[in-house]
């Protein structure tokens, strides 16, 4: 397995320390590699939970636009607004 030396505060390898003190892991490789993937892991999960959010807002935005409850706008009338907005 290939292998990295990795840096850490003071109160970081105290944590991994504890961690093998307390027999959960056997070394402080475990504990980092343990780390490494429930932060990959974490990270998932955030990225799912925004697309979550990001497909239900886009759901009630159809659902808005079906009943009719929409404004229009053109790439022109956007930029005039925007200009009026910067003027003022």
């Amino acid at each position: 397995m290939p292998s990295m030396n990795v840096s850490m505060p003071s109160e970081l390898i105290k944590m991994v320390e504890g961690k093998v003190a307390s027999g959960l892991y056997n070394d402080a490789n475990e504990v980092v590699c343990d780390a490494v993937r429930q932060l990959d892991l974490h990270a998932e999960l955030i990225y799912q939970m925004k697309l979550d959010r990001l497909k239900a807002a886009l759901a009630d935005g159809i659902e808005q636009a079906q009943r009719g409850e929409y404004a229009e706008y053109s790439l022109e009338s956007l930029i005039a607004e925007l200009d009026n907005k910067s003027v003022m």
